[in-house]
């Protein structure tokens, strides 16, 4: 991160289904078919794939999903993944909160409004004072965008950046190690 070549390479998320036939329901990964309802966390990767409902008024003026709402998107991905593994409303009561740096995205191929689209993100890099998570736009089983967010956390009394949660952390080296 900030000018150094990422901790991690991004990865494909394991849990998609690749075929290049008709569109198969996403899939977990133990090959499950992921439910429209709810997130789905994988613990391997500190992961989560949900589903994105192309509404309407995301569509422009050319007929496809304008690239503000990939961000909406990378937003949702994360609130999603704060859920599932470091509650926000846990980190507020221990006095931090997360706070985004730097968004990159990279399209791919047009969404427009009927297409299947399921949006996945995962931990991908985590060094002393900062965090990357990657994120992954499939629509039709077929990768539409791909990006990342930078970010750190921030202390609620000083405003300053601090180390990440402990529990991160630890998660994130049972993952990383060998």
């Amino acid at each position: 991160m900030s000018g150094k070549a990422p901790l991690e390479t991004p990865q494909t998320p394991s849990g998609y289904n690749r075929g290049s036939g008709s569109a198969a329901a996403p899939q977990d990964a133990t090959g499950n078919e992921i439910s429209p309802m709810a997130p789905t966390a994988t613990a391997a990767r500190l992961e989560v794939q949900i589903p994105l409902r192309v509404k309407p008024y995301d569509i422009d003026i050319v007929g496809v999903v304008s690239n503000i709402v990939y961000v909406r998107w990378m937003e949702d991905l994360r609130l999603a993944m704060l859920d599932a593994y470091l509650p926000l409303d846990e980190q507020m009561a221990d006095g931090i909160i997360p706070a985004i740096l730097k968004v990159e995205l990279n399209y791919k191929r047009a969404i427009q409004i009927h297409d299947e689209v399921v949006g996945a993100m995962w931990l991908s890099g985590l060094e002393k004072l900062r965090f990357e998570v990657s994120a992954e736009f499939r629509a039709n089983n077929h990768v539409a965008a791909f990006g990342r967010q930078e970010g750190c956390f921030i202390s609620l009394s000083s405003k300053r950046p601090v180390r990440p949660p402990a529990r991160l952390v630890s998660m994130f080296r049972n993952i990383s190690a060998p």
